[in-house]
């Protein structure tokens, strides 16, 4: 999907929270009209109320266990996305110890800011999630 696609797409018409999980999602690149603009921000400035981007480059393993932790402050605690978004890192901070990881296999250090750090929440934080 390109940045001109996103205005025409359907999902921002039932969409209240989109969560892009790639690498800079929220990294500003610059547009062929000169303004530096992200994909999260795209989906925000048409009708998405909240899209959760990254600003650099993730590891899938590192977002595997950031995503657990998110999702399951989102439904299973019922937070706001902000709040999920604080406990996801939160929860990160305390994996002090190295883990090998079930998708790479090396081992990684969870706790460092690289692996929670790159998560943003772009548009509305304060109203509650729909579900």
């Amino acid at each position: 999907m390109t940045l001109e696609a996103i205005p025409s797409t359907e999902i921002r018409m039932s969409t209240q929270l989109l969560v892009l999980s790639a690498c800079q999602t929220d990294n500003s690149a610059s547009h062929a009209t000169g303004e530096n603009i992200s994909i999260a921000h795209t989906f925000a400035q048409n009708g998405v109320p909240r899209v959760i981007g990254t600003l650099w480059d993730i590891s899938d393993s590192g977002t595997m266990r950031f995503m657990e932790f998110f999702y399951d402050a989102l439904f299973e605690e019922k937070k706001t996305p902000s709040q999920a978004l604080q406990k996801a890192q939160q929860e990160m901070i305390k994996l002090t110890n190295i883990e090998r990881s079930s998708v790479d296999g090396h081992n990684h250090r969870y706790a460092h800011p690289v692996y929670w750090a790159a998560f943003k929440l772009v548009g509305d934080w304060q109203w509650p999630p729909p579900f």
